[in-house]
């Protein structure tokens, strides 16, 4: 973001560092060129990070117009199964022998933060998914006891726009000023964040093996 902006969280992140979107546009391009001459033909960018997905898909697009000789992909590690409790609580509870780590008090969990009214149990910036997701890789790294010292509540600036299909620069900024936008997570466990990790990783692996034995990539990226 530029300095002085009003949601310039630079300044409030010390040790973060940004580069700007021209610039990190000519990274990943250049990376992937590099990629590409070593010898490999399929180039898949795993995105972890909601914020991403436009910029990574104007890439896509970029990549096109160039017509490079291989293929770049790109995939988010998580999807609505993860991130919406509801979701989750209808699939673990139909894969539960596929997640031993979970227990009776997890899946009790997931069904009090499905019920809760919409946006309880969706994830956002520290709410559930995320914190879950973190307690089941680094829970040293989840401080719980702070997360009253932040309002991760919508303050709804920008709802009147999104309301008819229109998108603003900072629109999500301007609604969650705090950088926080989930609600409290009292209750989530390493357990459940193991179980999430684990879907991950596993949807992951299917992405890679889909495309490890795929051809046809290479050739639609060729535009042949």
């Amino acid at each position: 973001m530029m300095d002085n902006h009003p949601f310039d969280y630079k300044e409030k992140n010390h040790g973060c560092i940004t580069l700007g979107p021209h610039t990190l546009l000519t990274v990943l391009e250049e990376l992937c060129d590099e990629i590409a001459r070593n010898g490999f033909c399929k180039i898949l960018l795993l995105n972890c990070h909601g914020g991403n997905k436009p910029m990574l898909s104007y890439f896509l697009r970029c990549q096109a117009y160039k017509k490079k000789p291989y293929a770049t992909m790109t995939g988010n590690c998580w999807d609505h199964v993860i991130a919406h409790a509801d979701e989750s609580l209808a699939y673990f509870t139909a894969h539960r022998t596929e997640y031993p780590m979970l227990t009776d008090a997890d899946m009790t969990l997931l069904k009090q933060y499905a019920d809760h009214p919409e946006g309880f149990g969706r994830g956002g910036h520290g709410g559930f998914m995320e914190t879950a997701w973190m307690l089941g890789a680094h829970p040293e790294l989840v401080a719980t006891e702070r997360m009253l010292l932040e309002d991760g509540r919508s303050t709804h600036r920008s709802d009147h726009l999104t309301a008819v299909d229109v998108e603003i620069t900072c629109g999500w900024q301007a609604n969650y000023p705090n950088a926080l936008g989930g609600n409290l997570t009292f209750g989530c466990t390493e357990t459940l964040g193991q179980a999430f990790n684990l879907y991950s990783a596993r949807r992951v692996a299917k992405m890679i093996k889909t495309i490890k034995n795929d051809e046809e990539c290479v050739r639609i990226a060729k535009g042949e």
